[in-house]
């Protein structure tokens, strides 16, 4: 017979867990103090299955190619350079209020700006890539 000691009066119970084996742990109510504890049930015995296998996660739903980067990146800097003397113009026109509202300027120079972040991306990700040995073609 198992003896479990109380942790809130120190008193010994000798009364068997009840619980079925598939629990892991069980109440145990102490005859002398009416507390309750939990044990480590000696009936238990974990079930047979399999360890689920870890999979890698699911790459991103489209990978964009090293082509793609390097046509990103050629029109991106092309493209981003030529539009920087069409912006000042732009911008100096809507300052001295020759017909082109600010508005206009301001998406020109949106337009240049993400140009050139994509194309700056776009080369920190073959770099990247470079550097870890990928290549997707």
């Amino acid at each position: 017979m198992q003896h479990v000691k109380c942790p809130n009066c120190g008193a010994t119970t000798f009364t068997p867990p009840v619980a079925p084996s598939t629990q892991r742990e069980a109440t145990i109510d102490c005859q002398y103090c009416n507390s309750q504890f939990t044990i480590q049930n000696p009936n238990y015995s974990p079930s047979a299955h399999s360890q689920p296998v870890a999979t890698p996660a699911a790459p991103p739903a489209r990978i964009a190619k090293d082509w793609e980067h390097k046509v990103a990146i050629l029109i991106g800097k092309i493209v981003g350079y030529l539009m920087v003397p069409f912006n000042i113009l732009l911008w100096w026109n809507a300052f001295t209020n020759q017909g082109v509202s600010s508005f206009l300027a301001f998406l020109f120079t949106m337009i240049m700006l993400g140009l050139f972040f994509a194309a700056q991306v776009s080369s920190k990700e073959l770099a990247r890539r470079k550097k870890e040995g990928i290549t997707i073609k």
